[in-house]
C-alpha cells in the first residue's frame, strides 16, 4: 500500500531499528529497555498501534503502561514517582482487538479513551468478512460445580482436567466428531492441559483418525512444520492447549471443537474465531463449532455460542420461547450413552443430546431484531443480552442495564452496575436509577444519565 515507506524491526538481539523509519514493528518487551526506547522520540512519533489491545490493561502487563506513558502523559505510569514526558508529547495510541473486553473486569480506560469503530461477529458474517457458522451443542451430564476457579474467575486447569480428561469424555469427543464433523477437512480442538491434549490425541488415533498435537512444549521448528502440514490438509485433526488461541492464522479450519469449558468470553471468542476466517481456495463454506454444555448444575457464566448471543443454551428448544420456531428438532446421537445419575468427578458422563443449528444468523435472528430496535432509539452501542435485557458497557468497570420488572405500570428497570475491589475480591454492586413504562423511556433516561451524571466521555459508549 505504501511501497516508498521504510520499515524496520526492533526485537531482541537480532533486530535493531534506527528509530527513524517510517514504520517500526516492535515487541513491547524489547522496548522496555531504556536505551532502545530512547531511540523513539515522542516529538517525532505520529502514532502508536497496538495489536491484541485488550492485553494493555492486564495487571501482569503493567509494562504496557510503562511503555505508553513515554509517548502519552495521560497513560499513567505504574510508578507514581516516575517523571513523565512533557504535556505536549501526546502521541495518538490506537488499539485493535477482536475481543475488546477483559474477563477480570479491569478497565481498558486506563489506556484507551473511546471506541471509534466496532463490528460484531454477526455483522462481519453478514458483510462477508467472516464465514458462516454451523453449531452443535452437546448436552452432557458433567458436573462443573466441582471445578475450582482461578484468580481471574475462570476454571482452574488442574481441576477442570479431572472432569474433561477422562476416558469416557475423550471417547465422547471422538464420537461426536465422527458423528457430526467427520466430513470436515481441518478440525482444530482446544483442550484443558498438556495431558488432556495427549490423551485426546490417542483417543482419536484409536479410532483410526490421523490426529496430531502441539503444546507450549513443542519446539518452534516442529510447530511451524506441523501447522504448515495442517494448512496443507495433510491430516484432519489438530489438537492444542492454549497455543493457537490467539493470533493463529489458519484460514482452512472448518471445524472447531471446544473441549475445555471456560467462563471467559475473550478466551471462548478467540477459540471459535480461529475457524471464522475465509478460505475460498480450499472450498470452505462455513465453520462447524462443537461445544459441550453441562446439564447437571448449570454453573453460571460458562460460555457457549448461544451465551455469546445472550441466549440460554438450555432453553432454546422449549415451547413458547421466541427462537423455538427457528430451531431444528433435537436429534439423538447415533452412538448414545446410557442415561445415568449425575456423575462423580471423572465418572462416565450420563445422557448425551445433540442440538444442531444450521447458521448463526438463524439462531440469533429474533435477538437481532430487538437489538436493531434499541439502536434506532439510542446513539449508544446497547447490546441485547437476552429477552428484554439490554446492556451498555464502558471501558471503565461500569455498565448500565435495562431489564423487565414485575411492575405492570413501570415494567422496565434501569440500573447502574459497577465493579469494586474489596479484600482482594472483585465485587459487582448496583444502583437503581429509574423505572419506566416503556423501553423507549428507559433508554432515553439511561442515555441522559450517562451524558449528564457519569464522569465518562460518552463516546466511549458510542456505536
Amino acid at each position: 500500500m505504501f511501497p516508498d515507506w521504510s520499515v524496520e524491526i526492533e526485537q531482541g538481539a537480532k533486530h535493531k531499528a534506527t528509530g527513524l523509519a517510517d514504520f517500526t514493528v516492535a515487541t513491547y518487551q524489547t522496548l522496555l529497555n531504556p536505551e532502545r526506547l530512547a531511540k523513539f522520540d515522542p516529538k517525532k512519533t505520529k502514532a502508536i498501534i497496538i495489536d491484541e489491545a485488550h492485553h494493555a490493561a492486564a495487571p501482569s502487563q503493567v509494562n504496557y503502561r510503562k511503555l505508553l506513558s513515554h509517548f502519552h502523559p495521560d497513560v499513567r505510569h505504574p510508578d507514581p514517582d516516575h517523571c513523565t514526558q512533557a504535556e505536549q508529547d501526546q502521541v495518538p495510541v490506537l488499539g485493535f482487538s477482536a475481543t475488546f473486553s477483559r474477563h477480570d473486569g479491569l478497565a481498558l480506560g486506563s489506556v484507551f479513551e473511546r471506541i471509534v469503530y466496532h463490528r460484531d461477529v454477526l455483522q462481519m458474517i453478514d458483510e462477508d468478512w467472516l464465514c458462516d457458522v454451523r453449531l452443535t451443542s452437546v448436552r452432557v451430564k458433567l458436573d462443573l460445580s466441582t471445578v475450582a476457579l482461578n484468580k481471574n474467575g475462570d476454571f482452574a486447569s488442574t481441576s477442570l482436567a479431572r472432569v474433561m480428561n477422562t476416558p469416557s469424555m475423550n471417547e465422547l469427543v471422538v464420537r461426536t466428531w465422527l458423528d457430526r464433523a467427520a466430513k470436515c477437512k481441518s478440525t482444530l480442538i482446544f483442550c484443558v492441559n498438556v495431558a488432556h491434549v495427549r490423551d485426546l490425541t490417542n483417543a482419536f488415533r484409536q479410532y483410526g483418525v490421523d490426529a496430531r498435537y502441539l503444546t507450549g512444549q513443542t519446539n518452534v521448528t516442529a510447530r511451524k512444520e506441523l501447522v504448515a502440514s495442517f494448512k496443507a490438509g495433510e491430516f484432519p485433526v489438530l489438537i492444542n492447549c492454549a497455543v493457537l488461541t490467539e493470533g493463529a492464522d489458519i484460514p482452512n479450519i472448518d471445524c472447531v471443537i471446544v473441549a475445555r469449558p471456560t467462563r471467559s468470553k475473550n478466551i471462548f471468542s478467540q477459540m471459535i474465531g480461529r475457524g471464522l476466517r475465509l478460505s475460498p481456495d480450499t472450498g470452505k463454506e462455513d465453520c462447524h463449532i462443537i461445544d459441550y454444555v453441562d446439564t447437571v448444575n448449570r454453573v453460571s457464566s460458562v460460555m457457549s455460542v448461544p451465551t455469546l448471543l445472550g441466549l440460554d443454551p438450555m432453553k432454546l428448544n422449549l415451547e413458547n420461547e421466541p427462537l423455538s420456531t427457528l430451531q431444528k428438532e433435537l436429534k439423538e446421537p447415533s452412538v448414545p450413552f446410557e442415561t445415568a445419575a449425575p456423575p462423580d468427578v471423572g465418572a462416565k458422563p450420563g445422557s448425551v443430546t445433540y442440538e444442531d443449528h444450521e447458521s448463526l444468523q438463524s439462531l440469533s435472528s429474533s435477538l437481532k431484531g430487538r437489538e436493531i430496535q434499541i439502536r434506532q432509539i439510542s446513539r449508544f452501542a446497547w447490546v441485547t443480552c437476552k429477552k428484554d435485557t439490554h446492556v451498555l458497557q464502558s471501558f471503565t468497570s461500569i455498565k448500565v442495564k435495562i431489564s423487565r420488572s414485575k411492575d405492570s405500570e413501570q415494567p422496565f428497570d434501569v440500573k447502574l452496575h459497577r465493579y469494586i475491589f474489596r479484600d482482594g475480591r472483585r465485587i459487582e454492586v448496583s444502583l437503581a436509577l429509574q423505572t419506566a413504562s416503556s423501553l423507549e423511556d428507559a433508554v432515553h433516561g439511561a442515555d441522559t444519565y450517562i451524558q449528564q451524571k457519569l464522569n465518562i466521555d460518552w463516546q466511549m459508549f458510542a456505536s
